[in-house]
């Protein structure tokens, strides 16, 4: 349906190429939109196994709480923190729908976590979203990625 609706603006604005080029080009469009969502699932099916069971766990970025929806399944509870209004609202509508417990959703900057208690949580994710942020920004203020300068520190010892 969206397909049609684009095709229709593209058509409106006088698209150059012609009706045959725009739909190959919504043809890769929609391969791509296909590839993508498997291999979104499958980076989600990877990350279920390190969670540990009984964690607190902060998804970073997190949309519309697909990952948030998995990790549930394993951890004790999981908070997702967007900086996206809509995105956080779908996901709080997903899980009044499904009745889901243990999640918690947030609109917030990930680049100052500082409304967290230290050690607040036992693990946290980012997957598909770390290429929004500005790296000088996200260092500052205990931002997200302040705190993974600290882990990738501690980890070399």
């Amino acid at each position: 349906m969206l397909d049609k609706a684009l095709i229709l603006m593209f058509l409106r604005a006088g698209f150059p190429a012609g009706l045959s080029q725009l739909l190959k080009i919504f043809e890769h469009l929609r391969k791509f939109r296909r590839e993508f969502s498997i291999n979104f699932r499958k980076i989600h099916d990877r990350s279920l196994p390190l969670i540990s069971p009984d964690s607190n766990v902060l998804d970073v970025a997190c949309g519309t709480g697909a990952l948030v929806f998995k990790l549930r399944t394993k951890a004790k509870k999981v908070t997702g923190i967007d900086l996206n209004e809509e995105m956080i609202n779908t996901a709080i509508k997903t899980q009044e729908k499904q009745n889901i417990t243990n999640v918690d959703f947030q609109v917030m900057d990930a680049t100052d976590l500082s409304i967290f208690k230290d050690n607040e949580f036992d693990q946290a994710t980012i997957s598909m979203a770390i290429h929004q942020f500005d790296l000088q920004t996200a260092r500052l203020n205990g931002g997200i990625f302040g705190e993974i300068d600290l882990l990738a520190l501690f980890q070399r010892r």
